[in-house]
């Protein structure tokens, strides 16, 4: 027999489960006891979701660069992922930014005499893109 004096304060504020492991009892008797006297079950309380950054973003400073810059730029610039740029892009039907061929010729000397981040600064791309030509290329990098 359960001396329910110590386990009612208990009910609907934790799992019948929980209870029933501290009164060493099934949890089916916890459940018909906690329902005879109309106290509700215990419910989890879900933590609010965060707002996605997407949602936070005050598109109204950024809305006249999309298409205009590179999704990954902007993202980079807001603080968000480019899928979010695109995103917003596509709910107004804007086209992407396309990437432009990379004119080596006006480049190539440059490899291996400056850094890459430097480099591809100067070029307008990404210091990886550099770094697969100069290796393309069997140039060396340069040392610091």
């Amino acid at each position: 027999m359960i001396d329910w004096t110590a386990f009612d304060s208990l009910l609907g504020t934790m799992s019948d489960r929980k209870i029933a492991t501290i009164a060493e009892c099934n949890h089916s008797t916890i459940s018909k006891h906690r329902n005879r006297l109309q106290i509700s079950a215990y419910k989890i309380q879900k933590k609010a979701k965060p707002i996605p950054i997407y949602h936070r973003i005050n598109w109204q400073d950024y809305e006249h660069l999309l298409g205009q810059i590179h999704d990954t730029e902007l993202a980079k610039m807001i603080g968000c992922s480019p899928f979010a740029i695109f995103r917003r892009r596509e709910k107004y039907s804007i086209p992407a930014k396309k990437w432009t061929a990379i004119d080596w010729q006006k480049y190539d000397y440059l490899l291996g005499r400056m850094m890459d981040a430097d480099l591809a600064k100067k070029i307008g791309c990404s210091q990886a893109i550099v770094n697969i030509r100069r290796n393309k290329l069997g140039i060396n990098g340069l040392l610091t």
